[in-house]
């Protein structure tokens, strides 16, 4: 009668083993048909000193300070931001560390403009 429990045991373990294997070959399988791309690294990066502010949609302040040339700040959520900036010209969208397009023009002051990082990621194709 032991010997009965003992297969029963190793029977279930068995049938344990080759769920687990269909399930990994199903994960591998649905990785090597994933073709979705990589999401891109979205920035705003200041060309020359200025100040940044953004906001996500509810309004909390995610960044607010007094940036130097080189430095920005990553979006890193498909989400909606809200920028503000006293010099507009002196930031620059980034997508996968490529410069797409300035925020605006040379002191143009932004209090509300509304970001969304899908956008900026489809103007570097």
């Amino acid at each position: 009668a032991a010997d009965a429990a003992t297969d029963t045991t190793s029977t279930d373990t068995a049938a344990t083993d080759t769920a687990s294997g269909s399930q990994s070959a199903a994960q591998a399988g649905a990785q090597a048909i994933d073709t979705t791309p990589a999401p891109s690294k979205v920035e705003i990066r200041a060309t020359r000193r200025t100040w940044m502010r953004l906001e996500n949609a509810q309004g909390r302040v995610l960044f607010s300070s007094v940036i130097d040339e080189g430095e920005g700040f990553e979006l890193p959520d498909d989400m909606n931001y809200i920028l503000a900036t006293r010099d507009a010209g002196a930031l620059t969208y980034f997508v996968n560390n490529q410069a797409v397009a300035p925020v605006g023009r040379r002191g143009q002051i932004l209090t509300n403009r509304n970001l969304k990082r899908p956008d900026i990621a489809a103007q570097a194709q």
